[in-house]
């Protein structure tokens, strides 16, 4: 993929995140990536190191279902490795402008590798900044840049929305509570092309999703008994016919562990988690 179908270009400071991330709930706009002033570096050389040791979890989202990976198994121990060393890799940032609902689409709709740390950390990456760019951007003592107040990683392993963003990582700072994205890539040396060959490395790692069929219709009627219990449970304001407008089922260790649904309920928009194995409600809010 060339890099001019990314995003508009930015660079960004952690203090300007809160600004450009949480108060313009606007779609992001594509032009172009760069690089600006820097250079790449091999990862090991970074200062900051997050191992698999560090994370929390790893979810794969794909077709409006989340498969949660379960991280003591050979895969999980595999994939968290090679999420945590792309980080270091990134080394080409673009400035796009996501909302919540953005980043909500984007797992709903795109293939989607999440990478969750347990506590937000500074990251070294593979971008090295001129010294005069340095006071206003986090950089180690080599003058490669520091990503700061890293909670999770959004890898794009499929972009279906059509926003260019395949092969991307959104990387989520956590500022006061709140998760802001910025948005990066790993580009090959040498070339204006990004490198999209860690896609078929994730892919490896994660079983074919089952086909059409049997399997298609048990999950329609996981998502109409999860409406039920949603119209059963006393918390919706008012007894009101309940329309599907998108659903995810969370599935860990092969079996689906909560139904997540967003509703029409008489012209009100309601998102709503219901816990499967148990078969109750877990909250339900207006959107």
């Amino acid at each position: 993929m060339v890099l001019a179908t990314a995003c508009l270009l930015v660079g960004i400071g952690i203090g300007l995140l809160a600004h450009h991330y949480f108060f313009k709930p606007q779609l992001a706009v594509y032009e172009g990536l760069t690089q600006g002033n820097t250079s790449t570096i091999n990862w090991q050389f970074t200062k900051t190191e997050p191992t698999k040791e560090m994370v929390e979890r790893i979810v794969l989202y794909e077709d409006g279902k989340q498969e949660i990976i379960d991280l003591k198994s050979e895969e999980g121990k595999g994939i968290a490795s090679l999420l945590t060393r792309k980080l270091h890799e990134l080394n080409s940032q673009a400035r796009c402008v996501f909302s919540e609902e953005n980043i909500r689409k984007i797992k709903q709709k795109d293939r989607v590798a999440e990478l969750v740390f347990k506590k937000p950390m500074d990251i070294t990456i593979s971008q090295w900044v001129e010294p005069e760019e340095r006071y206003h951007i986090p950089v180690d003592e080599k003058g490669y840049r520091i990503l700061e107040n890293v909670k999770n990683a959004l890898f794009i392993l499929e972009d279906n929305l059509g926003g260019g963003l395949e092969g991307h990582i959104l990387v989520g700072h956590e500022v006061e509570g709140r998760i802001g994205y910025s948005c990066w890539a790993i580009q090959q040396e040498g070339g204006k092309e990004i490198d999209e060959t860690w896609i078929d490395g994730i892919n490896k790692f994660f079983k074919p999703q089952p086909t059409e069929g049997k399997l298609n219709v048990e999950e329609e009627e996981i998502v109409r008994e999860a409406v039920e219990l949603v119209w059963k449970s006393g918390k919706i304001p008012y007894k009101c016919p309940l329309k599907v407008l998108e659903s995810d089922l969370v599935v860990e260790l092969g079996k689906v562990k909560e139904v997540h649904l967003t509703l029409d309920c008489g012209g009100k928009t309601l998102r709503a988690k219901v816990d499967w194995q148990d078969k109750k409600v877990i909250s339900v809010e207006n959107v």
